[in-house]
């Protein structure tokens, strides 16, 4: 009973997934473990909704369970490797601080550090998250809803970025209003009254966040630190006569009942997404029908939406092969190498480079075929490719 439960929890995650549902795919996973359902494959996935996230810690504990249960596990291990690895662990450490110098309300240096991840690695909702703060801490409301909105494509249901995207109008609303009575104050005071009011309520989005600064330390240790700032913050801002707009602003748009929904931009999100999925489930299914060419045409609709999400991913992947199976090396060559530079390290690594030394091989650059296998071998030392028939072509010639 318990594997059909398991089945069945897995399906349905999935599916939410593919639907770019990371948040909704989470709470699905979460309420089961709590139903006592603990398999291991439900907790590797639940490492990989908190790690698409930006939730680092709380993935490293489900892949460091799952070893407990299984040590031998390939995939938790695998993801753990590379979660060590030189390389992320100092783009975490850049993170960090880019969540530091928010705390610190040098938002322009942790916008700059945010912008330079993303450069790197734009899979994680929580980076659209951050950023999109550091806009709104500089009063630039237009770019931080556009930068919230590009996450909602990879987490639809996430529900910070839906209270993001529908606070800010709110807050410069009542900045404004709240200025009618007052004396009239010159621009450049209007302009440090919405600043200081912005960075106030970044803090405080931030705080909903809960983001651990170090990862040796649990969350509530994270959330007392951040509530002491933000009560020190308070007592400067009461000094210089601004705190009440700050505090009224920032205490009204956090209260849960008090989000006016903008429905217009969360369907209008909901709609490309809807359209990215239909594309891509008619392209996936024409390509295992092995009607190849309408599986190009849907897919590559899929590529140019460039989402970064679970389904352009896949798409990217199987637009790829079905290339390759066509026989057109050279676009399969050049959509192969696209997925190996904006998904490194994830599920078609392995396979991206078997293909690529096919690519190679069937187009008589025999040099480069062994050096795609030569890349395999190196990033997966066991892989079940080595015993398929082209690698060992490849090898003996």
């Amino acid at each position: 009973m318990e594997n059909s439960n398991t089945t069945l929890v897995l399906e349905l995650a999935l599916d939410k997934l593919v639907k770019s549902d990371i948040s909704g795919a989470l709470q699905m996973l979460e309420e089961a473990k709590l139903n006592g359902l603990l398999p291991i494959e439900l907790i590797n996935l639940q490492a990989d909704c908190y790690y698409l996230l930006g939730d680092f810690f709380q993935a490293k504990k489900c892949w460091e369970q799952v070893l407990e249960l299984e040590a031998q596990n390939k995939l938790a291990f695998h993801k753990l490797e590379l979660f060590s690895s030189p390389s992320f662990q100092f783009w975490l450490k850049r993170y960090y601080e880019a969540i530091k110098e928010i705390e610190n309300k040098n938002f322009l240096n942790a916008q700059k550090i945010l912008l330079a991840l993303l450069a790197e690695q734009d899979n994680f909702v929580s980076l659209y998250q951050l950023l999109g703060l550091t806009y709104l801490a500089l009063n630039d409301e237009k770019n931080a809803i556009r930068v919230w909105r590009t996450g909602l494509k990879i987490d639809i249901s996430n529900p910070e970025l839906i209270r993001y995207i529908n606070s800010p109008k709110k807050s410069v609303k009542k900045a404004r209003s709240a200025t009618k009575e007052q004396t009239p104050v010159n621009n450049s005071s209007k302009n440090l009254k919405l600043y200081i009011a912005s960075g106030f309520f970044c803090l405080l989005l931030l705080l909903q966040m809960g983001y651990s600064l170090d990862q040796g330390k649990g969350y509530q240790t994270t959330i007392n630190n951040l509530q002491n700032k933000i009560s020190i913050l308070s007592k400067e801002l009461n000094s210089t006569g601004e705190a009440v707009l700050a505090m009224a602003d920032a205490e009204d748009l956090v209260a849960e009942g008090d989000i006016i929904v903008d429905t217009d931009i969360i369907e209008e999100v909901k709609e490309e997404v809807k359209e990215e999925g239909e594309y891509y489930q008619i392209g996936y299914q024409a390509y295992l029908a092995k009607d190849y060419n309408t599986a190009i045409n849907n897919l590559s609709e899929v590529v140019a939406i460039s989402s970064k999400t679970y389904i352009n991913r896949e798409g990217l992947y199987y637009l790829a092969l079905s290339y390759y199976v066509s026989r057109d090396y050279e676009n399969a060559k050049d959509y192969y190498y696209k997925y190996l530079e904006e998904f490194p390290d994830t599920n078609y690594t392995d396979e991206s480079l078997y293909y690529l030394a096919g690519v190679y091989y069937y187009t008589n650059d025999l040099i480069s075929a062994k050096s795609m296998l030569d890349e395999l071998d190196a990033y997966d030392p066991n892989s079940g490719y080595k015993s398929t028939e082209l690698y060992l072509k490849i090898r003996n010639s």
